[in-house]
């Protein structure tokens, strides 16, 4: 016997002599005729390597089932219809092996095919759920917007009320009438327009001007120490005096005692 990388080969002795291939090949060809599908092609399969293992072909086993099964001969040399048997044998197992490589070719194919389709479906998912997400951002950029909107109308009430500087500044002489400015000279005081008001200035750092007398009240802005205001009225609220007063940043109310005048 001498072994090839895919196969061992009986080089010298007739398989058909070996009860236990004779045995093998009957139980096989019985199994061929099985009712069921599976069992008789599992069989074919089995019996086709078998008779490869033994470079033996379906071809070869009819020929000697036609002659009857008989003692193998003893050892003599090739003729020529043995090297045509031999190479029919070979012929055989190469058009074996092209049959089993042309099916797994065909498997191969089948499976390629398969993760194709699945890379196909995958690509599709990742597709919808990019544009899923892209509207996502949009909507959640849109609802910013209007919370932002909403919240800067909420706040309007209590921001700052701005005040454009006038053209012409106005300044005030507390000893002497009231005189007009040139454009862009800072004013030591708002200017007196009726004679019912009365100057002041900051008694604290940070004075907040409210809307309303109460402490609680929206804030219009604040005042720095020593900056002069023109006091219009006064209030009695609870108990604190409150004092409405006018600025170069508009009118709000004080607490009296934070004013001095």
């Amino acid at each position: 016997m001498r072994c090839h990388p895919k196969w061992c080969v009986v080089s010298d002795l007739d398989p058909f002599a070996d009860a236990a291939f004779v045995t093998r090949l009957q139980k096989l060809i019985s199994m061929i005729g099985s009712g069921q599908e599976a069992e008789a092609e599992a069989a074919r399969r089995k019996l086709l390597d078998h008779l490869t293992h033994h470079r033996l072909s379906l071809t070869d086993v009819a020929i000697r089932l036609g002659e009857g099964v008989r003692p193998a001969a003893p050892p003599a040399s090739f003729t020529g219809g043995a090297r045509e048997m031999q190479l029919e044998r070979q012929l055989s197992i190469a058009r074996s092996a092209r049959r089993e490589a042309e099916n797994d070719a065909a498997l191969s194919h089948m499976q390629l095919a398969d993760l194709q389709a699945i890379l196909h479906r995958a690509n599709i998912d990742m597709s919808r759920l990019i544009r899923a997400h892209s509207r996502t951002r949009y909507v959640a950029a849109a609802a910013c917007a209007v919370a932002a909107m909403c919240l800067v109308g909420l706040a309007m009430p209590y921001l700052p009320t701005l005040s454009l500087p006038p053209s012409r500044l106005i300044s005030v002489n507390h000893d002497g009438p009231v005189s007009l400015g040139s454009q862009g000279a800072a004013p030591e005081a708002p200017a007196r327009l009726i004679a019912t008001e009365q100057t002041g200035t900051a008694a604290v750092n940070d004075l907040a001007v409210r809307f309303n007398p109460n402490d609680n009240a929206g804030i219009r802005a604040f005042l720095n120490i020593g900056e002069h205001v023109l006091i219009e009225r006064q209030a009695h609220v609870g108990q604190q005096d409150w004092l409405f007063i006018r600025t170069e940043t508009g009118e709000g109310w004080v607490r009296s005692g934070d004013i001095l005048h």
